[in-house]
C-alpha cells in the first residue's frame, strides 16, 4: 500500500469510497461524497491523498480550512 497524491483519475473511486464507508453509518447523511466533490470545485481542500493498494484505491483523506467562531482554524 502506498499514500500518494489525489489524481483527476480518483475522483470518481474516491466518491464510490466516500458513499460506501458511509453507506452503513445512523449518522449519515448520504451526501459525504458530494460534500467533498463541492469542496474540491471550490479548490478548498487543501490536501486529499489516496492509500492505494494493487491499484485500487482504499483509502482517501482530505483536509480544508474552516471557520469556527468567527477565527480560521488551517
Amino acid at each position: 500500500m502506498f499514500i500518494c497524491d489525489e489524481i483527476t483519475a480518483d475522483v470518481e473511486p474516491i466518491a464510490t469510497l466516500i458513499t460506501a464507508a458511509f453507506a452503513p453509518m445512523p449518522h449519515s447523511s448520504r451526501t459525504e461524497a458530494q460534500i467533498v466533490a463541492r469542496l474540491r470545485e471550490a479548490t478548498a481542500l487543501t490536501l486529499s491523498l489516496v492509500a492505494v493498494d494493487d491499484d485500487d484505491i482504499v483509502g482517501h483523506i482530505a483536509f480544508s480550512a474552516v471557520t469556527i467562531g468567527g477565527q480560521d482554524i488551517g
